[in-house]
């Protein structure tokens, strides 16, 4: 691991004391606009011979900002995403779902964090950090349980990763446009440009020697494609419906792909690789007030699934 010296970015990102106190999504009524209102709920998944179902749909956000980018620790009934607060900056928590509590892990009013995930290692956390005021400029650090938060790679400006590889690398999403996917060496910090023309969305797969994402064709249809570090090759995996964005592959315990989740609007789907050929819906969240289905993510057991919804 490089050991780059941002010394104003690391002071900033200092981990703040959790704060049991402090309530994510809560903002004063003069915050500033700038990212959309949104909300993450909570649910039950149960499998069955009919497919999957969602049950226990819970709100756990409370709203008047941008409460996004859920991603689950690994065995574990929690997951980190990020809240925007009164200086429209936005922090690092945690939601530990057992006892319904919030915990602040970073304070940086004037930097904002974005898509924190459990890093593999001793990495701690990571999380793409804002390295200049106007946030145009952004890089991957990681925060370890002691020490000091530290960039992962020079590479920027990013918007999404994955780690791959055991952590030796990064499918970074790089901000041009339109977008394009790199691998990063984190030891040598060479880069290699996979495609070009890709979405949001990058999911690894458990050992981290494949790369799911979306690329959008000439006429504009996006499809969930998948790069093997092995092989260098890249093959489509399923082509997904009009509105959808953001997904979620699910895993069996061997490592294989189960199951793709996808939301638009507000019905959530999923689709079998294995099984049927068509994307089949799972719930429609209209039934419940709720509609602008954005970001998803599932827990490693298949058991939880996060929601974010527009307010």
């Amino acid at each position: 691991m490089k050991n780059f010296v941002w010394l104003f970015v690391l002071a900033l990102a200092a981990c703040g004391a959790p704060d049991q106190s402090e309530t994510a999504g809560v903002q004063s009524q003069d915050a500033p606009a700038g990212l959309p209102g949104t909300d993450i709920y909570i649910a039950t998944l149960s499998s069955g011979a009919d497919g999957v179902s969602v049950s226990g749909l819970n709100r756990i956000t409370e709203g008047g900002g941008y409460d996004n980018q859920p991603y689950f620790l690994a065995s574990t009934d929690a997951f980190y995403f990020v809240s925007e607060g009164d200086s429209g900056k936005t922090d690092l928590w945690r939601y530990d779902i057992l006892s319904a509590s919030q915990t602040r892990v970073t304070n940086t009013p004037s930097f904002s964090e974005y898509s924190p995930k459990p890093a593999p290692g001793d990495y701690g956390v990571s999380y793409i950090q804002e390295i200049d005021e106007s946030g145009e400029t952004t890089q991957v650090y990681h925060m370890p349980g002691s020490g000091e938060p530290a960039a992962v790679a020079e590479f920027k400006p990013l918007g999404y990763y994955a780690w791959l590889a055991d952590g030796q690398q990064l499918g970074v999403f790089l901000r041009t446009e339109p977008g394009e996917l790199h691998l990063v060496d984190i030891e040598s910090g060479e880069t290699r440009k996979l495609a070009s023309n890709i979405g949001r969305s990058l999911q690894p797969s458990p050992d981290g020697q494949r790369l799911y994402f979306t690329q959008a064709d000439d006429s504009g249809a996006q499809s969930i494609m998948m790069f093997d570090l092995d092989s260098g090759d890249i093959s489509a995996v399923a082509a997904l419906n009009d509105g959808m964005d953001f997904f979620w592959p699910h895993f069996d315990d061997a490592g294989s792909l189960e199951r793709i989740f996808s939301g638009a609007d507000s019905v959530l789907y999923d689709y079998m690789p294995s099984g049927n050929t068509n994307w089949r819906p799972v719930h429609d969240f209209s039934e419940d007030g709720l509609s602008g289905l954005t970001r998803l993510a599932v827990n490693e057991s298949g058991t939880w699934i996060a929601l974010v919804f527009d307010e």
